[in-house]
């Protein structure tokens, strides 16, 4: 898709609106992508535990 224009101004507006969230849905196949890493996400320099 060449429309897409993927730079800085991008994820600074991606950003915004995830921290604006405090619930995210995945479908079964994110879901299963990421259950291995929720376990130690915490553990990440930064991470804020809910």
């Amino acid at each position: 898709m060449n429309w897409i224009n993927v730079d800085e101004e991008l994820f600074e507006h991606i950003g915004r609106r995830i921290r604006g969230t405090d619930t995210a849905i995945y479908g079964q196949v994110t879901y299963e992508m990421m259950e291995g890493y929720w376990p130690t996400a915490g553990g990440w320099a930064g991470c804020k535990s809910a």
